[in-house]
């Protein structure tokens, strides 16, 4: 059977690059809590226990999975009794356990997409509304701005719009992300820069 397109995300590189500058934000900071880059994988975990991980593999391959704590879908099948959310119809053999969010081991993956061929697909489940509390402010680049801004303070807008350009077209320096934090010297810009740089998205 055939998965389902999903149009309910941005395209792979715009979510990718969009995930990194809002972890170079909330690293930069040093908050305990917000997304982080790491080799081959973004991830996020809210301080509701909502979450996912984002793994991006060769060939312009990638995998989004994760849960929210409050699933109407897993709340229908654990205490009601429907059918489990189809979450793989249609997957390729390479959606396997070694690229999805943890919450595969307990039963508490409520949603997964995957990027190939330049599309995001899906199951036969539609998961839309099970995405927004588990993912990072990434799905428009207001909201990722939106997510920076509010790490880095009040009238950084225009710095945090260019950071996120360049990182969409792999030209981020650490200037870049310096200026992000203009007012906040305490910041760790070099821990802030290596998110971007685990991303591969700073300029040679």
């Amino acid at each position: 059977r055939p998965a389902a397109p999903a149009s309910e995300l941005p395209p792979l590189r715009d979510l990718w690059a969009r995930w990194a500058v809002v972890s170079a934000a909330y690293a930069g900071i040093g908050s305990q809590w917000g997304p982080r880059i790491y080799p081959g994988y973004a991830w996020y975990e809210s301080d509701r226990r909502s979450g996912s991980t984002l793994f991006v593999l060769p060939g312009d391959r990638a995998v989004l999975s994760g849960g929210q704590w409050d699933s109407a879908l897993l709340e229908a099948a654990y205490n009601r009794g429907e059918p489990l959310p189809d979450l793989y119809r249609g997957a390729p053999a390479w959606v396997t356990d070694s690229v999805l969010n943890t919450r595969i081991r307990n039963g508490l993956l409520t949603f997964c997409y995957w990027w190939v061929d330049g599309q995001w697909y899906r199951g036969g489940t539609d998961t839309s509304d099970e995405i927004d509390v588990a993912i990072p402010l990434v799905r428009t680049p207001a909201l990722a701005i939106q997510a920076m801004v509010s790490f880095t303070g009040p009238g950084r807008e225009d710095e945090c719009e260019a950071l996120l350009t360049a990182a969409l077209n792999q030209r981020a320096t650490p200037a870049d992300v310096e200026a992000v934090f203009g007012d906040a010297p305490d910041a760790d810009v070099a821990t802030a820069v290596n998110q971007l740089s685990l991303a591969g998205l700073l300029a040679e």
